[in-house]
């Protein structure tokens, strides 16, 4: 006699192998220096990922900075060739819509802020800084935690312990 659950149990493994993987989705891309300053999503074969970055270069990543629950994601330091790789363990990364607020900074060159959407799994950043001096960039530290400590004392601490 036929176990009644199986054809209900194996539709759902169906179901499952149907749906896009649940691996941990990495933002990944290159800095490269440039004449234009700027932050944007490419392809993941736009050629110019691969076209010699700048190595050494420091990012901040934010996910949802204009939130009441900024999430300050861990710092990178791009690679020999540019590159850059970072994990974001947000639900949907890559599939919903988040912003992600970046600053970008090297030695040598304008450091560089930009709020974007968070690319999609099959695309890349492509950060292009300008030479200059490296003097600040971004929102004001101080402003943000000052910031953060208000929204504290108006609404009490976070549910957690935070």
């Amino acid at each position: 006699m036929m176990n009644p659950g199986r054809p209900l149990l194996a539709a759902f493994c169906l179901a499952l192998a149907g749906l896009p993987s649940c691996a941990a989705y990495r933002l990944q891309g290159t800095v490269l220096p440039d004449q234009t300053a700027d932050i944007t999503t490419v392809d993941e074969n736009d050629t110019r990922l691969y076209s010699g970055g700048l190595a050494g270069a420091a990012i901040e990543l934010t996910v949802d900075p204009a939130s009441m629950h900024p999430r300050p994601l861990s710092p990178a330091v791009t690679d020999a060739n540019g590159q850059f790789s970072v994990p974001i363990d947000e639900l949907g990364a890559g599939l919903l819509e988040y912003e992600l607020a970046i600053l970008c900074r090297h030695k040598g060159f304008r450091p560089l802020y930009q709020v974007v959407q968070v690319p999609g799994r099959r695309q890349r950043l492509l950060i292009r800084m300008t030479p200059g001096p490296d003097h600040g960039g971004g929102p004001s530290p101080d402003v943000l935690k000052e910031t953060l400590e208000w929204k504290k004392q108006l609404m009490g601490p976070e549910p957690g312990g935070q």
